[in-house]
């Protein structure tokens, strides 16, 4: 039997695949792939006996190649005229495109005796007897199959997986019509089933007193016997276990001075009485006793005068004092004490000082080198 055609399968590179079969003429040389026809030079081209897909139409992997001849019997490839000579390869030119043409109608009708088939390109059928047509393998495509043609039956077990399911598009006429009472009966639920133990309740359901142990709490460490549960919103469950910081006067500092301050009178002016301390912790407070040694001496009939703590530039305590005397003439000098406890709310070192001020006349602290006194006392509380 004469060849007309060869097959091949693509591996998604190669492009150069030869043409087993003679022909008269290129264009009666044509292609298709996974039954696809090809156009010559948009899809590929012939050169001798090599056909070339172009760089935009390379067969993919395992896509079935078929190359075949149809020869061009639309006219002869020769005419003779009256009085012209014959020439030998015209006339076999002629003879061959008619047993190319023959060799292919013979390729595609039931037997060597006659043409069963009407014209047309029947690249995607094989004929292998007179009641025996097939399509050609890997030749049907999408387009081929007519819309709601496939019926369950051509599916296999399990063939189809959740991926090919649109999302979505399971409606309940697809469910069973026991799920689907179910799920009727469960949307229209208003109850739960009544619950004993630590939970109880039909409908609003509560916890019973005195159940929640550590076990049922979101705690971020196992903690120890001791600890206290504090809140950290950064750990899990927002809740951590921790030692109980130490209580008592963490740290003791004291100043004492015993120079005169001179030139108080009616000016609020430092005493010379001030002290740092550096807490370890911004919760800790501070504890500020101060013992200021002062003199005041008025002419009036009485004397007056103020004292202020401050811690830093904020002042924490002003006391004033007036005292009337028959007089014409008073002399006060004693010492004066200031309790106060502060909250500082910083470990970055901090200043506690005092101010003074008098009446009309002499004010002065420490006055003849009287010593004054001030003690800061960290304590956590």
């Amino acid at each position: 039997m004469a060849v007309t055609h060869v097959d091949y399968t693509g591996n998604g590179s190669e492009t150069d695949y030869s043409i087993t079969f003679d022909f008269l003429e290129t264009s009666d040389v044509k292609a298709s792939v996974a039954g696809v026809t090809k156009t010559v030079v948009n899809d590929y081209t012939v050169s001798g006996t090599t056909l070339t897909f172009t760089s935009t139409a390379i067969p993919p992997n395992n896509a079935a190649i078929r190359i075949y001849r149809n020869t061009n019997a639309d006219t002869a490839k020769h005419t003779y005229q009256a009085g012209a000579s014959v020439k030998e390869g015209d006339l076999n030119n002629n003879q061959k495109q008619v047993l190319y043409k023959l060799q292919e109608v013979h390729e595609a009708t039931a037997s060597g005796t006659g043409l069963a088939l009407v014209a047309g390109d029947k690249n995607d059928i094989t004929v292998n007897g007179a009641n025996d047509w097939v399509i050609r393998t890997a030749a049907v495509e999408t387009a081929m199959i007519a819309d709601n043609a496939i019926t369950g039956a051509k599916f296999g077990n399990a063939s189809i997986g959740t991926a090919k399911i649109t999302d979505d598009a399971v409606t309940a006429d697809k469910l069973a019509n026991s799920i689907n009472a179910e799920i009727a009966a469960n949307t229209a639920k208003t109850t739960n089933a009544t619950h004993t133990g630590e939970v109880t309740g039909a409908t609003a359901l509560t916890i019973t007193d005195n159940v929640v142990d550590e076990a049922n709490l979101k705690i971020s460490n196992a903690g120890s016997n001791g600890q206290y549960l504090q809140k950290q919103s950064g750990n899990t469950g927002g809740l951590t276990w921790a030692a109980l910081p130490a209580a008592g006067v963490l740290k003791n500092l004291e100043t004492a001075t015993t120079t005169t301050e001179v030139d108080m009178n009616q000016t609020m002016t430092d005493s010379g009485l001030t002290c740092n301390i550096t807490p370890s912790d911004s919760g800790h407070k501070v504890l500020v006793v101060v013992q200021q040694a002062y003199k005041i001496v008025d002419s009036d009939g009485g004397f007056y005068f103020e004292m202020k703590l401050f811690r830093g530039s904020t002042e924490l305590l002003h006391r004033t004092m007036n005292h009337d005397a028959s007089s014409s003439a008073n002399n006060e000098q004693d010492f004066h004490t200031l309790i106060y406890l502060d909250s500082p709310g910083t470990t970055s070192q901090t200043t506690y000082k005092m101010q003074m001020k008098g009446g009309q006349n002499d004010a002065k602290a420490q006055p003849g080198g009287q010593r004054s006194d001030i003690f800061l006392l960290e304590i956590n509380i």
